[in-house]
């Protein structure tokens, strides 16, 4: 529970978000997981943001509200799953050293699978 701030919640993002964050399991290990499995938490439950802008005003719907926080879920799946090739500097990040400010979908999917898990 340290992780959480319980003493000043209210300050950050309300009771509901507290409680939804303190109920998610602690991601695991996947002994067997799939290129596709990836494809799916980098293509679908990380690119939530341009999605969740145009839609939080207007929909009052659970996933539109907390889809947001579990960025952090699936980052610590990935930070544990792709122990050798997960950085979130380098994959998710800014590209500063480029003239691209991004990295594509398929990018970072090659760089966490083609250099090797675990």
């Amino acid at each position: 529970m340290s992780q959480f701030n319980l003493w000043e919640w209210w300050e950050s993002e309300g009771a509901e978000v507290l409680a939804f964050k303190i109920a998610l399991p602690n991601p695991v290990i996947v002994e067997n997981i799939t290129e596709e499995e990836l494809t799916e938490i980098v293509t679908k439950r990380l690119e939530w943001f341009d999605d969740w802008m145009l839609k939080k005003d207007t929909d009052e719907s659970f996933k539109t509200q907390f889809t947001p926080y579990l960025e952090d879920y699936y980052h610590n799946f990935l930070k544990l799953n792709f122990k050798k090739t997960y950085d979130y500097q380098k994959i998710f990040g800014p590209q500063k050293d480029k003239k691209i400010l991004k990295l594509t979908n398929e990018e970072k999917i090659n760089k966490l699978w083609n250099d090797g898990k675990f």
